[in-house]
């Protein structure tokens, strides 16, 4: 289920992940895209309602699981 969500997130969404994922703040992440930190925290908060995570640390575990996968 979570890999299929994965699959289907956009292509900012999938930008923001990296981000987060390499322990990028939501100040940086809002630097280094261009985007104000409120971008950075809706677009934060709709990724992890579509992933279907309540906290960034399931948010990494997802991540890594599917970077690990076959």
């Amino acid at each position: 289920v979570q890999l299929a969500a994965y699959r289907r997130l956009t292509p900012r969404e999938h930008q923001l992940l990296q981000l987060i994922a390499r322990g990028y703040k939501n100040q940086q992440i809002a630097q280094d895209l261009c985007i104000s930190m409120r971008t950075v925290e809706v677009c934060r908060a709709s990724l992890m309602r579509r992933l279907e995570v309540d906290s960034l640390a399931e948010l990494m575990l997802l991540y890594a699981n599917v970077h690990s996968a076959p």
